[in-house]
């Protein structure tokens, strides 16, 4: 069983040189792409691309670039090509770290 929390001060939010990293739990095929709380240290993404040839993790980039507003070539993912738990990189290091974690987190509300 999955230990479901609200949010607080995001463990699955990371600051790198080269970016942020956001640890993520993905449930593809949903209804509507969006975010429910956090699941093991990563945010919960529903993805409603079906996870057929890429298009979920295309999704799961392209959401997370609107949801910054940012060009979606500066969010790609970097871990779990394959996996529900991945690794995104945004590829931007002056972003503030605060304005992404309120931005991910109502993403889709």
């Amino acid at each position: 069983m999955h230990k479901v929390t609200a949010f607080s001060k995001s463990s699955w939010l990371t600051m790198h040189a080269d970016g942020l990293k956001v640890q993520l739990l993905i449930r593809s095929g949903a209804k509507t792409t969006r975010v429910e709380g956090v699941v093991d240290d990563r945010l919960k993404l529903f993805v409603a691309a079906p996870p057929i040839e890429g298009r979920a993790n295309l999704a799961i980039t392209y959401a997370i670039a609107a949801a910054l507003g940012l060009p979606k070539q500066q969010v790609r993912l970097v871990s779990g090509l394959k996996s529900k738990r991945k690794t995104v990189l945004i590829a931007n290091p002056d972003l503030d770290l605060h304005l992404v974690q309120t931005a991910l987190e109502s993403l889709g509300s």
